[in-house]
Parts: structure tokens; C-alpha cells; sequence
């Protein structure tokens, strides 16, 4: 069973990008959890992943647990495999604790991450360096609404420099840190769909005739694996590494507790 379509089919609805992310964030995920050969992995607060990309882990045999004091990720789960669904706060310690995408708008999620880890703290944040945070900039200034995308929040803390030093300040060490999610379009935040009803004040639905789907959704995952493999050569080519922060739409700061 291939494990990265098996996530792209149950997530194709969120498209094209979203999927890139996720793969990317498995693959990384895997890397580290070998490397450090971790047996026992949670997540907290899950707003943007509900969990998904533990999956990968959990292929492996890594011991997951998911939490979140404002989703019932059991009802959003979308796979057979399933977790340690958490309903109240973690009551022991993992070797690795990781969160995706919280941190900067809410900076309390590291201290609570420490608090669950007895090696390992994994954070990630939007890269604020990306060339497309102007333009997310410009979409909101035009469509007057208020920003609710991970794109907000903390500046400093959407930097690696930043994510450090927050990491430093709730008595984490920093070890390893790194961007990913590095493809070649850019990190406008908001989607097509957003500003077309935003900015243009369209109706999204108006004038669109939906065809139906002539590919199964297995069909559809593999075309976009291939994709994916053929569009990850900033994300994976070392030659790259110089120019990575203008791409990036995400980085990372690995911690010791």
C-alpha cells in the first residue's frame, strides 16, 4: 500500500497545493522519526492537518496521538488506521511533539508542547520570506475582511531566526531547523475561490458548470503524485538550498526539551 496515495485520495478536495504540502510533510516527518528513532509521536492542535499526516508514522508502527481542545478529530478522521483520539489533555510525555501552523498566532502551543515532551519538539510556521506574502497582503487590504489563515499572527515567529528564539524562550533547544513545502508557485493564502468572491464580489458558483469527473479518485491520486515528484526539484535539489526561503511556504524548528 502506497501511503502517500492512499492521503491524496482522502484529501483531494482540498486541492493541488494542500496536497503538495502534505506529502512533503510526511516524507519529512518519516525522515526525522528514523533519525531519531522515536517510537511514540503526538500532535497538538491540529486546526490545519486534523491529524492526516500522521499517518505516514503510523504506517511505520510509531505509537500516535492526536489532540485538540476545540475539534473532534475522531468525527474528521477519514481512515481506516486510526490514532489515539485525546479528549481531554495529554496526562504523559512523548518522545516527539510536534504542531503544524499554530504557534504564531497562538505562542502558548510551545510551552504546551514541552510540557507533553520528554525529548523532542517539532514546530512549524508560515515562512513570512515567501513571494507571495505580498500578495496576501494586497488580497485582504482590497477585500477589507479579516485575515483568518495561518498567515497571521507572530512576524518574528514566521521567520527560522524568530522560531528559534521563541523556542529558546520557553527553555527548548534548538537543533535542527530547515524549510519545506518548497514548491515553485507561490504562498498567497488565499485561494481563487476567496478572491474572486472577495475582491470581485462574484458569486463562486455563478456561470460554473460542474463536469463530471471522467478518472477515479485512485486515478486522479496517482496523476497527482507524479506531479507532485515532478514538481518537489526546489524542495529536494541541493542546488536550491541558496534561494529556498523566497519559496518556502512553511519551515521548521526541531527542539531538545
Amino acid at each position: 500500500m502506497d501511503i502517500k496515495k492512499v492521503i491524496i485520495k482522502n484529501t483531494l478536495d482540498e486541492g493541488l497545493g494542500s496536497v503538495y504540502e502534505r506529502v512533503m510533510l510526511g516524507e519529512l516527518l518519516e525522515d526525522l522519526v528514523n533519525e531519531l528513532n522515536i517510537k511514540s509521536v503526538l500532535e497538538v492542535a491540529c486546526p490545519f492537518t486534523k491529524g492526516y499526516d500522521n499517518l505516514v508514522l503510523m504506517h511505520k508502527g510509531v505509537d500516535v496521538s492526536v489532540y485538540d481542545a476545540k475539534l473532534d478529530l475522531k468525527k474528521l478522521w477519514k481512515f481506516k488506521k486510526k490514532p489515539n483520539f485525546l479528549g481531554n489533555k495529554p496526562t504523559k510525555k512523548y518522545e516527539l511533539v510536534w504542531n503544524f501552523a499554530a504557534a504564531q498566532t497562538n505562542p502558548k502551543v510551545i510551552e504546551d508542547m514541552k510540557r507533553y515532551s520528554k525529548k523532542y519538539v517539532l514546530v512549524f510556521t508560515p515562512n513570512i520570506f515567501n513571494y507571495g506574502t505580498p500578495f496576501h497582503f494586497a488580497y485582504h487590504l482590497a477585500a477589507n475582511v479579516e485575515c483568518t489563515h495561518a498567515e497571521r499572527g507572530s512576524k518574528a515567529l514566521r521567520t527560522t531566526l524568530g522560531l528559534k528564539s521563541g523556542l529558546k524562550k520557553a527553555g527548548i533547544k534548538p537543533i535542527k531547523c530547515g524549510y519545506f513545502d518548497v514548491p515553485w508557485w507561490p504562498d498567497t493564502a488565499a485561494s481563487f475561490s476567496e478572491v474572486k468572491k472577495n475582491v470581485f464580489r462574484k458569486d463562486i458558483s455563478s456561470g460554473e458548470q460542474k463536469i463530471k469527473d471522467t478518472i477515479s479518485k485512485s486515478e486522479k491520486a496517482e496523476k497527482y503524485l507524479e506531479l507532485i515528484n515532478k514538481w518537489s526539484f526546489l524542495e529536494k535539489n541541493p542546488i536550491f538550498e541558496p534561494v529556498k526561503f523566497l519559496f518556502a511556504h512553511h519551515q521548521y524548528v526541531l527542539g531538545e526539551v
